[in-house]
C-alpha cells in the first residue's frame, strides 16, 4: 500500500511541476494530502495507556482497524481521575474532583456503560471571559468533571495517533516543545539561512470558526472507528452555557476544552502545514521556512516575490477551509541579515521589528556579528501593567500575605516566560513598575508604612541569570 502511495505522489509531482507557482499553491487536493500523511512520520514516546495504539500506527501508518472506543475504559479513566488537579473551576453541574470521588466506583462504572451503549452525551460547556489584549476578552470554556475525564482520554489517544504525523515546525501544545523553542527556531533560521522577507500571520478567531465537518473528514484519514468519531463529534456539538443561556455548538472549539489543542493542531496540519511543506516550499525557487504555534505562525522567504505570492495564496487557501487571516496581525516585512547589513551601509530601509508570542524580534550587530534579539512586546508590557492596576484596585480587601502571594505569582510567571538573556533588563523594569503601582495604590488606601515595607521586602526578587537563552 505504501508503495502505491509513493508512486501516486511521484506521478502527481511530475504533473504539478509543469504548473505555475501561483496555481500550485492554491490547489486543494485531499487525495494528495492523504498520501502525504501516509508517507511522512516521525515517532515520539507516548504514555503507557496509549503505547499500543502508537505501536499500531507505527506498523500500519494509520489507526484504521482499531476499536479506539474500547481504550476509554475503567483503567484509563481511573488513572486520569487520579492525576487530575483537585482545585479546578467546575462546569455547569458544579461537581468537582472531591465530590466525584465520593462514589468513584459507581460513577466510573456508569460512565463506561454509557459510553459502551452509546448513550453518553457531554454536558454543555460553561463559557467565561478573561482579559486578552486591550479591551478584548478571550472566551474560555469550562467543561464538567466527568466530561473532562472522557475528553482527556480522547486527547491521549489522538496524540498517540497524530504526533508521529505532525511536522517539526509545529510547536504549539506538543511534547517537548513550547513558545521558547519556537522563538529559538525563528532566530536560528534568520541567522543561518538567506531569508530576507518575513510574513507574520495570525488566523482570525480560529478557535471560534473552526469547521466541524472538515475536522471530522480530516480525522477519518487515520480513524475508522465510528463510535469513537461520533463521541468526538458530540463534544464538538454539545454547545455552551453563557450568562444562563444555551447556545448550540455549530462551529469552533471552545478554548479551555482539554481536546482543543490537539484538534486545532490536526486541523491546521492539513490546512496549513502539509500545504506549506508539500506545495509552497517545494515550488519556491529560494529558501522558505515556517514556524507555527497554534494559530500564530511566521513564514520566512528568500525572495520578495515569493513572499508576496504566498501571502495572496494564503488568504485564498484559508477561505477554502472557512478561515480568514487577521488583517491587523498579518503583514509582510523585510527582516534578515542581508537587509540589516544594507541598512547599516546606506541608512535606508531599516528592518522592521515584528512580534510573535508576546515578544518583539529585532536585528542587532555586535563585534561584526549579526544577532536577532528579543524584548517583551511594548504593547503587551503596558497592557499587563494596566491589568495589574485594575486588579489591585478591585481587590482592596486582600490581606498583606495574600497581596504578597498574588503579586509574587505574577512576577514569577512573568520571569519564567519573558526571562530571556537579551530581555532581562525589561523583566526587571516590569518588576519595578509593578512595585511602583503597588506602593502607590496601598498609600491611597492609607496602609501603614511598616506593612508597605513588609510587602516590598517580600516581593519576588528577579534573578540575575536569564531563565532561558536564545
Amino acid at each position: 500500500m505504501q508503495g502505491k502511495h509513493h508512486i501516486l505522489c511521484i506521478v502527481l509531482y511530475s504533473v504539478f511541476k509543469k504548473m505555475k507557482l501561483s496555481d500550485m499553491w492554491m490547489l486543494n487536493t485531499y487525495s494528495f494530502t492523504n498520501c502525504s500523511v501516509e508517507m511522512y512520520h516521525f515517532f515520539m514516546m507516548i504514555d503507557r495507556y496509549t503505547e499500543n495504539i502508537s505501536n499500531f500506527v507505527r506498523q500500519r501508518k494509520t489507526a484504521k482497524g482499531r476499536k479506539l472506543i474500547n481504550k476509554i475504559n475503567d483503567v484509563t479513566l481511573r488513572e486520569i481521575h487520579k492525576n487530575m488537579p483537585p482545585k479546578k473551576a467546575t462546569g455547569v453541574d458544579e461537581i468537582n474532583k472531591q465530590q466525584y470521588s465520593k462514589d468513584l466506583d459507581k460513577n466510573i462504572r456508569s460512565l463506561v456503560n454509557r459510553i459502551k451503549d452509546n448513550s453518553y452525551y457531554p454536558k454543555p460547556i460553561k463559557r467565561i471571559y478573561i482579559h486578552k489584549f486591550g479591551d478584548q476578552m478571550r472566551p474560555i470554556g469550562i467543561i464538567c468533571y466527568e466530561d473532562k475525564l472522557v475528553s482527556s482520554n480522547i486527547e491521549k489517544l489522538l496524540s498517540a495517533i497524530y504526533e508521529p504525523s505532525f511536522k517539526k515546525f509545529s510547536y504549539g501544545f506538543r511534547p517537548n516543545k513550547n513558545c521558547h523553542s519556537a522563538i529559538r527556531r525563528i532566530i536560528k533560521v534568520i541567522k543561518t539561512q538567506p531569508v530576507d522577507y518575513t510574513v507574520e500571520a495570525d488566523i482570525k478567531s480560529f478557535f471560534d470558526t473552526l469547521d466541524h465537518d472538515l475536522l471530522m473528514n480530516f480525522l477519518k484519514f487515520h480513524i475508522d472507528d465510528e463510535s469513537f468519531l461520533q463521541l468526538i463529534k458530540r463534544f464538538l456539538k454539545n454547545g455552551v452555557f453563557e450568562k444562563g443561556r444555551y447556545q448550540s455548538g455549530e462551529r469552533g472549539i471552545p478554548q479551555g476544552n482539554v481536546m482543543s489543542p490537539i484538534l486545532a493542531n490536526i486541523y491546521l496540519h492539513y490546512v496549513l502545514d502539509l500545504w506549506f511543506e508539500e506545495y509552497v516550499k517545494k515550488y519556491c525557487t529560494g529558501k522558505a521556512f515556517i514556524v507555527r504555534y497554534a494559530d500564530d505562525f511566521v513564514c520566512m522567504f528568500q525572495f520578495k516575490f515569493e513572499a508576496e505570492s504566498f501571502l495572496k495564496a494564503l488568504i485564498i487557501r484559508l477561505k477554502k477551509f472557512n478561515l480568514d487571516v487577521a488583517p491587523s496581525k498579518t503583514k509582510l516585512l523585510r527582516f534578515g541579515k542581508k537587509v540589516y547589513r544594507e541598512w547599516r551601509k546606506t541608512g535606508l530601509n531599516k528592518p522592521e521589528p515584528f512580534s510573535f508570542l508576546g515578544f518583539t524580534l529585532y536585528c542587532s550587530y555586535h563585534l561584526n556579528e549579526f544577532f536577532v534579539l528579543i524584548n517583551t512586546n511594548r504593547a503587551v508590557f503596558l497592557e499587563k501593567l494596566k491589568n495589574f492596576k485594575e486588579w489591585i484596585r478591585r481587590n482592596n480587601n486582600l490581606s498583606v500575605n495574600e497581596i504578597i502571594k498574588k503579586v509574587n505569582c505574577l512576577l514569577i510567571g512573568h520571569y519564567n516566560y519573558y526571562g530571556a538573556n537579551a530581555n532581562m533588563h525589561i523583566v526587571r523594569s516590569f518588576k519595578n513598575e509593578i512595585e511602583k503601582i503597588l506602593v502607590s495604590e496601598l498609600k491611597i488606601r492609607k496602609m501603614e508604612k511598616h506593612l508597605i515595607s513588609k510587602i516590598r521586602k517580600n516581593l519576588y526578587s528577579i534573578p540575575s541569570r536569564a531563565h532561558f537563552y536564545v
